[in-house]
């Protein structure tokens, strides 16, 4: 059966006439009791969340589908774990702590935390971070496409943000906004066109108004772009920082591990720091390839060397 936390939110949808939300908890008890044992007690649930639902659809006909807005977020990649910092290693751990004890968090009026932000340079893992977290949870992930989201058609950004949004309150998913910058522009630039200061307006209520059930992760690379009154909204606020020279070590000889590929080389001397581990991995990915197709299982010292020597003389020039 549905859980104390679940029951309230189903009395809370039918005293608040949320047809949408009401048909997704009835679901959810039709689902427990399937479990037990399947009997026209379900049938019968079934036909009332259907029911709850055309209500809902015909009184938000505003709640049309999204196509286009949005896309499915890919689940983890099988064949690489990506190594972060401890404090990034505990975030998502307690996330997902805090969903799993749900209940005791409800008892003392409390939630569990779902609007998150991510900042950091571009590879440091925040897509990652949300693809993860989503597939630990069980939850949907969907990616908002911010180039279809906003338009240069008057008023048809804050349409199509309005429409992603709603679609929340009848779906529980795990949306994530990558460059969310671009949405919660500062409404101090002055630079900026009104339509775009209306959608930042619009974004922050739209997070105020977030779901329980749904989570937010936005991720972006220009921190110093997003408006200050968008900070406070989220409950959880990390920097993905660039490893440091025994982080990308472990980096690189984790991959390579995964590779079962081996390096003539002493992790002591991998002198590298400050690059993102998308690019470190990738560079190990192309060392693989090279002495693969060579004949070896061995990357050799001089190539290995090359290798990392080019891509900080890469970045230093970026």
């Amino acid at each position: 059966m549905l859980n104390s936390t679940e029951m309230l939110r189903l009395v809370r949808a039918a005293c608040n006439g949320d047809h949408l939300k009401l048909s997704q908890q009835i679901d959810l008890l039709a689902d427990s009791v399937e479990k037990a044992k399947p009997t026209a007690y379900t049938t019968n649930l079934r036909r009332l969340a259907e029911s709850e639902r055309e209500k809902g659809l015909a009184v938000n006909a505003s709640l049309a589908p999204v196509d286009g807005l949005t896309e499915p977020l890919l689940p983890p990649d099988g064949t690489h774990k990506p190594v972060w910092d401890k404090t990034v290693r505990e975030l998502l751990d307690g996330l997902v702590a805090e969903y799993k004890k749900l209940d005791v968090l409800t008892a003392h009026n409390l939630a569990p935390r779902n609007r998150i932000i991510l900042t950091g340079a571009p590879g440091t893992g925040k897509t990652t971070f949300a693809s993860i977290l989503s597939e630990r949870l069980g939850l949907d992930g969907v990616i908002l496409r911010t180039d279809r989201v906003i338009s240069s058609q008057l008023g048809k950004t804050l349409t199509n943000i309005a429409l992603v949004f709603d679609r929340l309150h009848m779906e529980r998913k795990l949306l994530f906004i990558d460059e969310c910058d671009m949405l919660l522009a500062r409404r101090d630039n002055s630079h900026d066109v009104a339509e775009m200061r209306r959608a930042t307006n619009l974004v922050l209520q739209k997070i105020d108004t977030l779901p329980d059930d749904c989570i937010l992760v936005c991720a972006t690379n220009m921190s110093s772009l997003i408006d200050r009154a968008a900070w406070r909204r989220f409950d959880v606020r990390v920097h993905m920082t660039l490893p440091d020279k025994a982080t990308s070590r472990l980096i690189i000889m984790h991959r390579l591990k995964e590779l079962n590929i081996q390096a003539d080389v002493q992790p002591l001397d991998i002198d590298i720091e400050d690059v993102s581990p998308a690019l470190l991995v990738q560079t190990v990915d192309n060392l693989s390839r090279k002495t693969l197709i060579s004949g070896s299982e061995t990357i050799p010292t001089d190539l290995f060397v090359n290798a990392f020597n080019s891509l900080k003389m890469e970045v230093s020039n970026q």
